[in-house]
C-alpha cells in the first residue's frame, strides 16, 4: 500500500511540478480527468511491473537460499575431504617416522652385526691358533708318553737278557 502511495504521489508531483516546467501544456479540470485515468493506468502498469519485480526477487531469493544451500553442504563435503586428506597425511607421516625410526634401528643393528662378525673373525683366528697349539702341544705330549712306553717296554726286553753283572 505504501508503494501505491508512493507512485500517485510521484505521479502527481509530475503532474504539477514537472509537466509545466517542461512546457507540457497543464490540463484542467477537463482534461485533468484523462490525465488521472493515464496516470492510474500507468499506476496499474508500474504495479504490475512492480509485482512482475517482487516475483522475480522472490524466486531470485528462493535460487539463492537452494545456491546457499548447496554451497554449504559442498563446503561440509570439501572440510570431509580435507579432513580425511589431513587425517591420512598424518598417518602417512607418523608411518614414515615409525619406517625411518625402524631404518635407523635396522642400520645399528647391521653395524653392530658387522662389528660382531668382524670380533668373531678375530676369535675365530684366536680359537683356531690355540686349537692348533693345544693339537700341537697334545702330538708332542703323545709322542712324549709313547716314547717312555716304547723305550720303556724295549728296556724291560734288553734288561731281561742280561744279565745286571755285566757291564
Amino acid at each position: 500500500m505504501s508503494m501505491q502511495r508512493t507512485l500517485l504521489l510521484v505521479a502527481a508531483v509530475w503532474a504539477l511540478i514537472l509537466a509545466p516546467a517542461r512546457g507540457l501544456p497543464f490540463e484542467r479540470a477537463g482534461g485533468a480527468d484523462a490525465r488521472i485515468q493515464n496516470l492510474e493506468q500507468e499506476v496499474a502498469s508500474l504495479k504490475q511491473r512492480l509485482m512482475e519485480i517482487e516475483a522475480e526477487n522472490l524466486r531470485l531469493k528462493e535460487k539463492a537460499v537452494r545456491t546457499l544451500a548447496l554451497y554449504t553442504r559442498a563446503d561440509r563435503k570439501l572440510m570431509a575431504i580435507r579432513g580425511d586428506r589431513s587425517e591420512g597425511l598424518k598417518a602417512v607421516q607418523r608411518e614414515y617416522r615409525k619406517l625411518k625410526q625402524v631404518q635407523n634401528e635396522l642400520q645399528a643393528v647391521v653395524k653392530e652385526v658387522q662389528q660382531l662378525t668382524g670380533k668373531k673373525g678375530a676369535y675365530r683366528a684366536q680359537v683356531l691358533s690355540k686349537d692348533s697349539s693345544l693339537k700341537w702341544f697334545l702330538a708332542g705330549a703323545g709322542v712324549f708318553f709313547l716314547g717312555i712306553v716304547v723305550g720303556r717296554f724295549s728296556v724291560k726286553a734288553s734288561r731281561r737278557y742280561r744279565s745286571s753283572l755285566e757291564i
